[in-house]
């Protein structure tokens, strides 16, 4: 703990950089809950360096030290389900999922529900679940409609929807969707589709 907190106060401390060796040294020390706060900043860190491995070890760290209903919880399985997606583990990113959507469902938030049911969607898609993918887009639109801001939800399904009616066969149904979700970006200055608003900034 003591080593935590003389790299924090040093004078060349780097935010992110440095914070990986912090939450390391506050975890050997048993204090994994203030060790939340810098393993979040190393993960940002590592997966704006593209660094996968890493974020994936200090995400799991600072979850470790979350309670069950830590507000910061969902942003966090967010981050770590992008990177066990990237390494097709289907596995933990299928639980990270279903956990995602616990915490939507618990907190009774709309944009939440949404966004965790997108990356399901895209789940499905990338597990060859098509009929699954089929039952759940509409459902997906349904609550898009009563958002705030529906734009980026709903570019993202389009996306989907494309990706699904393409590998059904149904070539011009996949361009009309896909066709229609580039016009929602372009016409909400979109500069891709999301499910949902940048997490922490990014």
């Amino acid at each position: 703990r003591r080593a935590a907190e003389l790299k924090l106060h040093r004078a060349d401390y780097v935010d992110g950089r440095d914070d990986g060796a912090i939450a390391d040294h506050l975890v050997a020390a048993g204090s994994n809950v203030e060790a939340v706060e810098p393993s979040l900043r190393a993960a940002n860190h590592s997966l704006r360096m593209a660094g996968n491995v890493e974020a994936h070890y200090y995400l799991t760290l600072a979850l470790g030290g979350m309670t069950p209903h830590d507000p910061r919880r969902f942003d966090a399985l967010l981050e770590r389900e992008r990177v066990l997606r990237a390494w097709g583990r289907r596995r933990p990113q299928g639980a990270d999922i279903r956990e995602l959507i616990s915490i939507a469902e618990r907190l009774e938030t709309p944009a939440l529900e949404v966004r965790a049911a997108i990356r399901l969607l895209r789940f499905y898609l990338e597990c060859g679940r098509g009929s699954r993918a089929a039952m759940l887009a509409p459902r997906i639109e349904e609550r898009i409609e009563f958002l705030e801001h529906p734009a980026p939800y709903l570019a993202a399904l389009r996306e989907l929807q494309s990706e699904l009616s393409f590998s059904e066969g149904e070539l011009e149904l996949a361009t009309d969707y896909a066709r229609d979700g580039l016009n929602i970006c372009e016409s909400h200055a979109l500069d891709a589709p999301s499910d949902g608003p940048p997490v922490d900034g990014r």
